[in-house]
């Protein structure tokens, strides 16, 4: 063969490599992988932040030129969106001026607040206020106040901060905050369904008490004790607040109401590693129980509690009510004993989101397959908005937060 005929060749060659790894590099910077397996938060208790990076729990301005507001294609308008791709530490539904209805949530990373309008599904960040590695956040319906919750690195206390949000007549975001601090490690915190009390626990010496706070007299009092410290809350109804005994396997607890304007305690029911769940008008009551060796969820109606009307196969914290239906996430697989491992992220579940109908008992799945397939989601924080046209959920793999319009029905 000349020496012409192998240049050639050897130039051929040389050029189909190139095009190959050309393309394989253009495909890789195309892909966009989901690994959601990749991150475990535990939802209970708190994880107190590894190492001392120095920051000041305040600071004006992030200095994170990535914490611009978050890019949504206003294009786009699948049913099924995911609304905030980075952690949240809460959410909620905050009603606007003009009756209609946005997503606010904050950022655990720094304690930003974002409102996510779900007509043109832009998120714009409403405050820039830095709170770093924010474990919870509670966001009042009107937007008014938002609840802090993370753990001081130096003391390694909890700490409850409540905060006001005002509106900026001039600035680069919409709202500054202002408030004041809860005494240290409180174990729980809840906001009435109006926004203008907190309930939370406190343990002492002796024991636990409630304290019942007006946020608007700055007021407390004394409203529950108990010689028990482990206890959590719930607060779906206006004058009623339910609380219960921190579920553990094989430990009997039981679940009381405090009404808040008589003062009167209630006992509503008891059971193995109990949870338990109080419809806003106090007609239906969904628990968690341990029997016969696994965890069953039951929904009774209020007026008796003898004999459910409904089993999701699910845990408590994975449901939330509207008006007329029962909104879950399902796992397609539940052991007889998740709730530790659970609690601690040591495991996730793959779930399907179910509407179960109060009043006829049926049921639906709400995901289609193709939107399935844009978890795996292990659902947790439902919260659907005052019209039920829309959903709220945080996925607890990685607490990024999705959104559905439960209005645009799909076939599933």
């Amino acid at each position: 063969m000349k020496t012409w005929q192998k240049i050639t060749i050897i130039l051929l060659i040389l050029a189909l490599i190139g095009i190959l790894v050309f393309l394989y590099f253009y495909g890789a910077s195309t892909t966009n992988p989901d690994d959601p397996d990749g991150v475990q938060n535990p939802v209970f208790p708190f994880e107190p932040p590894v190492g001392d990076d120095g920051d000041d729990f305040f600071s004006g301005d992030s200095g994170d030129p990535s914490d611009d507001d978050e890019e949504n294609d206003p294009e786009e308008k699948d049913r099924l969106w995911r609304v905030s791709d980075r952690p949240v530490a809460g959410s909620g539904w905050v009603t606007r001026e003009d009756g209609s209805q946005a997503i606010w949530y904050v950022l655990k990373e720094n304690g930003h607040v974002y409102e996510h309008d779900i007509e043109n599904r832009a998120s714009t960040r409403l405050t820039n206020t830095t709170i770093p590695r924010v474990q919870e956040a509670i966001i009042s319906p009107n937007g008014e106040h938002v609840i802090y919750r993370y753990i001081d690195i130096e003391s390694r206390n909890i700490k409850t901060f409540l905060a006001t949000t005002e509106r900026t007549p001039d600035g680069e975001t919409l709202y500054s905050i202002d408030g004041s601090f809860l005494p240290d490690n409180l174990t729980e915190v809840n906001l009435s369904p109006d926004g203008n009390r907190i309930f939370s626990f406190q343990n002492t010496t002796d024991g636990v008490i409630g304290v019942l706070y007006n946020i608007t007299t700055d007021e407390g009092e004394v409203f529950f004790d108990s010689p028990l410290q482990e206890w959590r809350s719930e607060w779906n109804h206006s004058d009623l607040i339910t609380i219960f005994t921190k579920p553990a396997a094989g430990v009997t607890g039981v679940a009381y109401q405090l009404n808040t304007t008589s003062g009167e305690k209630t006992k509503i029911i008891d059971g193995s590693a109990l949870t338990a769940s109080l419809h806003p008008s106090n007609q239906y009551l969904l628990t968690g129980k341990q029997e016969s060796g696994s965890y069953r969820s039951r929904l009774y109606e209020m007026d008796d509690l003898t004999s459910n009307v409904m089993s999701p196969a699910t845990l408590v914290e994975k449901c939330n009510w509207s008006d007329d239906e029962l909104f879950c996430g399902i796992p397609n697989n539940l052991p007889n004993k998740p709730l530790k491992d659970w609690y601690q992220g040591k495991i996730n579940f793959s779930d399907q989101l179910v509407s179960f109908h109060l009043a006829t008992r049926n049921q639906d799945r709400i995901f289609t397959e193709e939107e399935l397939n844009k978890g795996p989601f292990d659902i947790i924080k439902i919260s659907p908005a005052n019209n039920t046209e829309h959903l709220i959920f945080t996925n607890h793999r990685n607490n990024d937060l999705w959104a559905i319009d439960l209005e645009n029905d799909q076939e599933n």
